[in-house]
Parts: C-alpha cells; sequence; structure tokens
C-alpha cells in the first residue's frame, strides 16, 4: 500500500484548503519562501525577468521583488485550494464582485465573462 505523489499532493491542497485565512495566507508565503530558495532554475528565471522589465532597481530590490514574486505564488496555492475545496459562501463572504447585476439579468442566456488575475 503505497501513496502516489498525486494523492500526497491532493491532500496537501485538502489540508490547506482547511486552514483559515490569516493562517492559510502565513502558510501560503512560507511555501512561497521554501520554493524560492529550492527552485533554483525558477529563480534565475525569475530574476532575469526582474532585471528586464525593471532595469532601474538595484540587485537588492530586484531580488526582493523575486522573492516577494514567489511568495505571492505560494498564496496563490492556498488561495486555489480555498477555491476548490471550500464551501462556495468561503468565497462570496471574502469579496464584492461588481456587477452581478448583469449576471442575474442574463436569465440563463450565455455569458462570456473575463477576469484578470495578478500575483
Amino acid at each position: 500500500m503505497g501513496f502516489s505523489i498525486a494523492a500526497l499532493g491532493l491532500g496537501l491542497i485538502r489540508l490547506l484548503a482547511a486552514l483559515p485565512p490569516s493562517l492559510g495566507i502565513v502558510f501560503g508565503r512560507l511555501i512561497g519562501t521554501i520554493l524560492y530558495y529550492k527552485a533554483t532554475n525558477r529563480r534565475l528565471i525569475c530574476a532575469r525577468n526582474i532585471n528586464t522589465c525593471f532595469p532601474n532597481l538595484d540587485g537588492k530590490q530586484q531580488n526582493l521583488l523575486v522573492k516577494q514574486s514567489f511568495q505571492q505564488n505560494g498564496i496563490g496555492l492556498v488561495e486555489t485550494a480555498w477555491a476548490w475545496h471550500r464551501p462556495t459562501n468561503f468565497i462570496h463572504n471574502r469579496f464584492h464582485v461588481k456587477g452581478a447585476e448583469y449576471l442575474r439579468q442574463a436569465n440563463g442566456k450565455g455569458i462570456l465573462l473575463l477576469c484578470p488575475h495578478y500575483s
């Protein structure tokens, strides 16, 4: 009886989903920080991109942006876990949807939603 990596990953996602928001953000930031140090190739790619986009920042400022990017991605992992494994009202009670009246007015007709997402 062995566990697959996929089952282990899903178990981790479900554990993250059970965290309250304040603790989830802390854990997400921690996951991002660990990945910052462990995912060397990804960190180098991110550093190159930050250097290209923000050449006016010194090395220390650029490195801080790289680290913050990894931390935000870790937080995004926790937020994704919440979206997949929490009741709908968990999300709805924390965010305001602007223009929700248009969704209600559609009355079963097709709707195209465009939603930007950022780290």
